[in-house]
């Protein structure tokens, strides 16, 4: 059966949580974890971030299947991502003030021994195994677009005024499609999705060694505390996921 252990802060100097967190048993061995982070300096973020998490979370569990094949699971959550779209545009036609809201979304569907992950934005997707962390997904941001072209270092990126400018999110685009990566998801591997509240403030390596070594149960709380301690600028999320049956 899997472990899901999660938690949403304020963090320290925002005055509202932008950030939801949705999660869902399909059967014992299969879950869906949800994380979105409601688009800052837009109106209705929260809004957004929920509306898209409880659409993706439903659209989900009303289609899956257990005989699902990789391409219906494929299917299944890009059709969920245009639908949590498309719920977020119909409430912003209806009310003139939330015009712009958006949200990035994170996802994994885990089923025996896979993991589907999809996102869109800078909501982050993380793989932990025995001897390593591995950033599944890619962040839609216009500083990884400058890494990727050679124009920023990783370090000048952290630190670069504009880290936050995303370049896709629901709501916000014409053609919401999601980057969706199939990995393995065995025995003692330990998904982490989180916002960018967290990884603001703690590096992978740091979030590597909190995982590793506490319980899992405890591990949003030390990440978000750390987080916190060093500024909490902004909403903080974490969701880990694993398969032991950590009591």
């Amino acid at each position: 059966m899997l472990s899901i252990y999660g938690k949403s802060h304020i963090g320290e100097k925002r005055h509202i949580n932008e950030d939801t967190m949705k999660w869902a048993r399909l059967n014992e061995e299969c879950a869906l974890v949800v994380v979105c982070d409601g688009m800052g300096g837009h109106s209705g973020g929260d809004i957004a971030s929920r509306l898209a998490a409880g659409r993706l979370t439903s659209e989900v569990l009303t289609g899956y299947r257990e005989s699902m094949t990789d391409s219906d699971l494929t299917t299944l959550l890009r059709d969920g991502f245009l639908q949590a779209d498309s719920v977020i545009k119909e409430m912003a036609m209806v009310d003139s003030s939330l015009d712009g809201m958006g949200t990035t979304a994170v996802c994994a569907l885990c089923t025996k021994n896979r993991a589907y992950i999809a996102n869109m934005g800078d909501s982050r997707a993380y793989k932990i195994s025995k001897n390593k962390i591995e950033q599944i997904t890619v962040d839609h941001s216009l500083v990884q677009e400058m890494m990727e072209q050679g124009q920023l270092t990783e370090k000048q990126a952290k630190e670069h005024p504009q880290k936050n400018l995303i370049t896709k999110a629901l709501g916000v685009v014409d053609i919401p499609l999601p980057d969706i990566i199939r990995t393995d998801f065995v025995d003692d591997d330990i998904l982490c999705l989180c916002t960018d509240g967290l990884t603001n403030h703690l590096s992978d390596d740091e979030i590597y060694k909190i995982v590793k070594k506490n319980k899992l149960e405890n591990c949003p709380d030390i990440l978000i505390d750390l987080a916190n301690e060093r500024g909490g600028v902004d909403n903080i999320t974490v969701a880990v996921i694993s398969r032991e049956n950590i009591i």
